[in-house]
């Protein structure tokens, strides 16, 4: 029974598995894969729903970020939108942000650190806007010209699609990631941080 109850786990089938193994469990003797069964059953439903619960986690603050995005596409603000000109990181380096032509550009350094050691890395953007809106590629390359780290080191290099957008008052200028694999959300800030 404690076999066909693993078929019927690593198949989805939960509640059917745990009735099986409820009835093996009442037998007279029991198989001792039983119990183990009963254990990994109860592990995979604890890992689902930690999953689940992330996952949940994850969308909202996208949606919740989309939600944002689309007022801020559609924005016809009465003021001038400024993308251009001098931005700072949460960590307080400077970036420098072009735009012409309907064309953003921008370049940043920051700091990453890894298990083993630092490295600095160089991120670019580059991409279109319109109103408050942008969408953007985002760059990150190690500064220090060597290859990418180890999983004891620093991140690695890597480009991500995302889509931002300006505060109301443009003091803020929020990006996250457009990609369903990548988790990439910062912002940068008008004035520096205090």
């Amino acid at each position: 029974m404690a076999n066909l109850a693993s078929k019927l786990m690593d198949s989805g089938f939960w509640d059917e598995a745990k009735s099986l193994l409820d009835k093996a469990r009442l037998m007279d003797e029991p198989h001792e894969n039983v119990g183990n069964a009963l254990y990994r059953l109860e592990t995979l439903q604890k890992s689902e729903k930690e999953k689940w619960t992330e996952l949940t986690k994850q969308s909202e603050s996208f949606q919740n970020e989309m939600r944002i995005y689309g007022d801020a596409f559609f924005d016809v603000a009465s003021r001038p939108i400024v993308f251009d000109g001098t931005w700072y990181t949460a960590e307080g380096k400077i970036a420098k942000i072009d735009v012409q032509g309907g064309e953003i550009t921008g370049e940043w350094s920051e700091d990453r650190i890894g298990l083993v050691r630092s490295s600095t890395y160089r991120i670019t953007i580059s991409g279109t806007f319109r109103n408050r809106s942008a969408r953007v590629t985002y760059r990150s390359k190690s500064a220090n010209g060597g290859a990418a780290s180890s999983l004891l080191s620093i991140p690695r290099e890597k480009t991500v699609n995302c889509l931002s957008h300006l505060s109301a008052d443009q003091q803020e200028w929020r990006f996250f990631s457009s990609e369903a694999d990548e988790h990439l959300a910062f912002s940068l800030y008008k004035d520096p941080p205090k």
